[in-house]
């Protein structure tokens, strides 16, 4: 995996890490952001970071069939727990580089880095 060591991340289960919300900026110049929640998740208190694209989970496999297995893909929550399971479907589905969010916009959040409530968001394409 291309960050492993370098951003700290640490595998979480077979095929992707886990990594701290301080390393996003660093993924995502290389990563896609990827954002799980569902829609209405998206502008309420917790926010979601600026440039982030939305695929709510029960989606991921339909989105994510014609991409590029080996583009790098950084998965967030609300918590962790969802994102983790997009992660896990992912590496299924053969990506090669997956990266889940510990602790979800929460973790993003209690971290003060920045969020918006802007509703224009990007698509996985």
């Amino acid at each position: 995996m291309i960050f492993r060591g370098l951003m700290g991340g640490r595998q979480a289960a077979p095929g992707y890490e886990d990594v701290p919300p301080q390393q996003i900026a660093a993924l995502s110049e290389r990563a896609w952001l990827v954002d799980v929640r569902e829609t209405s998740e998206l502008t309420d208190g917790l926010g979601h970071i600026a440039g982030v694209r939305h695929v709510p989970l029960g989606q991921v496999a339909a989105a994510f069939a014609d991409v590029d297995r080996g583009q790098p893909i950084v998965v967030i929550c609300r918590s962790g727990g969802r994102s983790g399971s997009a992660a896990r479907q992912l590496v299924a589905m053969g990506f090669e580089k997956v990266y889940n969010v510990e602790g979800g916009m929460m973790g993003y959040n209690w971290a003060g880095l920045p969020v918006s409530h802007d509703p224009t968001l990007r698509d996985v394409r």
